[in-house]
C-alpha cells in the first residue's frame, strides 16, 4: 500500500521532451520570480513558457527558445499547463485541508514538516515529488497509521423511472 511513488511525468511530444514539476522545479521556478500559478493566468510572455519549460525538464534537447519557437507559444502554452497541472494535487475537501481553489497557496512548510518529520521521509524525497504524490502519500500514511479515516464517498445515482 506505501510503495514508492511511481514518477508523474508528462510527455511533450516534441523530440521525447519529459515535463515534471516537482518540489525542485518549483523552486527554480520561484528563484525567477515566478510562481506555478503563473501558468495559469490569461495572458503568459514567451520569456515566462521558456523558464516554465526549463524549469519542467531535466534535460532539454535544445535551447527553450527553439522549442517555443517551433511549437508555437499557445501549443507550448497547452501542454505545461497540463504537465503543472498533473503536479498539483487534486482537490478533494475529505482527503486534506487544502486550498479548494487552484489560485490559492499550499503550506509548503506543513507539508515539508508532515513528510520529512512525521513520514521520517527523507530531504531528497519530499524536493523530488510533485505537490500530488505528496499529498497522496501523506493520506496513504495516514490513514494506515490511524491518525485519519479512510475517506467515505458517496455516490449519488440518477433514481428517475427506478420507483
Amino acid at each position: 500500500m506505501l510503495g514508492e511513488l511511481l514518477p508523474q511525468k508528462y510527455a511533450l511530444g516534441y523530440k521525447g521532451v519529459m515535463l515534471r514539476y516537482d518540489m525542485n522545479a518549483l523552486l527554480r521556478l520561484e528563484q525567477r520570480s515566478l510562481s506555478y500559478e503563473d501558468i495559469f493566468a490569461e495572458r503568459i510572455t514567451g520569456k515566462a513558457l521558456c523558464e516554465f519549460l526549463a524549469a519542467g525538464c531535466e534535460r532539454l534537447p535544445e535551447a527553450p527558445e527553439i522549442i517555443l519557437r517551433e511549437m508555437g507559444a499557445m501549443e507550448l502554452w497547452r501542454h505545461i499547463r497540463k504537465a503543472v497541472l498533473l503536479a498539483l494535487p487534486v482537490y478533494d475537501p475529505l482527503v486534506i485541508d487544502i486550498p479548494d481553489e487552484p489560485g490559492k497557496p499550499i503550506d509548503v512548510k506543513r507539508m515539508r514538516t508532515l513528510v520529512c518529520d512525521v513520514m521520517r521521509k527523507p530531504e531528497e524525497f519530499f524536493w523530488q515529488s510533485t505537490m500530488r504524490e505528496l499529498l497522496e502519500r501523506w493520506q496513504d500514511y495516514a490513514v494506515a497509521r490511524g491518525f485519519a479515516k479512510k475517506p467515505e464517498r458517496m455516490e449519488l445515482y440518477d433514481m428517475e423511472g427506478m420507483e
